[in-house]
């Protein structure tokens, strides 16, 4: 077993851990994981093949979708209205 299988089954379960918290805690460690998620998927990417990191990217893309949806939003410049449903399972910190 490699190290970044380490790496890779650490990230899984300490997202798993994030995604038991309670919503006011789990800002932080959620910017925090899909921050480091980059990287591992990069390293995935060059270990293992480009098509294990592309399902990398699908499944990290899977574990914060709200995330990814307002940031190519707001890439195209749309107008974002982000409403309590939106806010709610939200992860970035501080400005909307």
């Amino acid at each position: 077993m490699t190290p970044l299988f380490w790496i890779s089954v650490t990230w899984v379960l300490a997202a798993t851990v994030v995604g038991r918290l309670p919503l006011q805690q789990r800002t932080l460690p959620g910017v925090v994981l899909a921050v480091a998620a980059v990287p591992i998927i990069l390293a995935l990417g060059i270990q293992v093949g480009w098509l294990m990191a592309l399902l990398g990217v699908a499944a990290v893309i899977s574990c914060y979708p709200n995330i990814y949806r307002l940031a190519l939003a707001r890439w195209r410049g749309e107008n974002v209205r982000v409403d309590a449903n939106v806010l709610r399972f939200l992860v970035i910190p501080g400005e909307i």
